[in-house]
């Protein structure tokens, strides 16, 4: 008796003509798996798992900022539209303005940190009586409906024989065939290729770049990895935190920082910007990602509630460049008590 249609599964075969095209890339995969250069601070920790804290959210939506005049800014398109004009109540107003809020939020929503994905070759079967039927692999993919992407069955008749998945690269290749991302391209842009990226960087096109990588790449994707991290350390390096605040990338960069022990540039930089809140935020936020770390276990000791106290503790305890945060701080106290001797007079 022939399955119910509900319960069939559509397969697609598709012939690999050239085997290159599907080889997946290893440039820059030491950037996947821990810190840039070295072993993550972190070892025995998930990366998503810790950013999906709600305590972590948390923080790091507070330290987003919500501009709405930077959110809803005019971005070069070609479907530019005149400006509308209407007559409101000041209930429809108000009405309109929660509206706007909400849909600032939507905007804000960040995308996921996970940990570097790795191929793994996992062999079905293995059936040398039929090498050599062809010159060129098959990739036979489910197409049923209603199956979210990651669960779909992919796999790959080698012409030796072996029946095996797909490969992650392969995978992403035949899903964009067969279930098209909008603005996706099949194969990699070039503006993801090193010395473009660096072109970008070197013209501020920071959020343009991440947007971009948001859509051509799957988050645990080792080049989405690779050219995130690289946007924020070359952010670091001119001290631009500014560009990406109220923006949904923020987020995933104070966590990078707070991840990888680099907070202190960007903890400078809102101490600069009377963000005062925000910097002890970040130094919470470097507590819960390092609970055994000297600051954290003095703060626990102490029960420092204090903004300011607990920034000094990171300072004296873990902070790698103490004097310049220390000197950031400094000015900001001595701003403080000059407007209040303002304001007095």
């Amino acid at each position: 008796m022939a399955a119910p249609a509900a319960s069939r599964v559509f397969f697609a075969v598709h012939r690999i003509l050239t085997r290159n095209s599907l080889r997946c890339s290893g440039h820059a995969r030491h950037l996947c798996s821990g810190e840039p250069g070295g072993r993550s601070p972190a070892d025995a920790h998930d990366p998503g798992s810790l950013f999906i804290q709600p305590e972590v959210q948390d923080i790091l939506w507070r330290v987003t900022g919500f501009d709405l005049d930077k959110i809803f800014r005019e971005r070069p398109s070609k479907d530019l539209q005149p400006a509308k004009y209407h007559l409101l109540t000041e209930k429809q107003l108000q009405e309109i303005q929660g509206e706007a809020v909400e849909r600032g939020k939507k905007r804000l929503q960040m995308p996921p940190v996970m940990t570097c994905r790795e191929d793994v070759e996992h062999i079905l079967s293995d059936n040398p009586e039929i090498e050599g039927f062809d010159q060129h692999p098959y990739v036979f993919t489910d197409i049923s409906y209603n199956l979210p992407d990651r669960s779909r069955s992919i796999v790959v008749r080698e012409p030796n024989g072996k029946l095996r998945m797909a490969t992650h690269n392969e995978r992403d290749r035949m899903l964009q065939v067969y279930f098209p991302v909008p603005g996706r391209m099949y194969s990699i842009p070039e503006m993801f290729q090193e010395e473009n990226v660096e072109r970008l960087l070197r013209k501020g096109k920071y959020e343009y770049v991440l947007d971009r990588a948001c859509v051509q790449f799957e988050p645990d994707d080792g080049s989405y990895i690779r050219v995130t991290q690289r946007i924020y350390e070359h952010i670091a390096s001119v001290c631009e935190y500014d560009q990406l605040r109220s923006t949904r990338h923020f987020g995933g960069m104070a966590f990078y920082f707070a991840y990888y022990k680099k907070i202190d540039g960007l903890l400078v930089d809102m101490i600069q910007r009377d963000f005062l809140a925000d910097a002890a935020d970040l130094v919470k936020l470097y507590h819960i990602l390092h609970p055994n770390c000297e600051s954290a276990q003095q703060v626990k000791v102490q029960q420092v509630k204090d903004e300011q106290e607990l920034i000094q503790l990171y300072l004296k305890f873990d902070s790698h460049h103490g004097g310049m945060v220390e000197l950031a701080l400094q000015t900001y106290n001595e701003s403080r008590e000059q407007t209040q001797t303002n304001l007095g007079n």
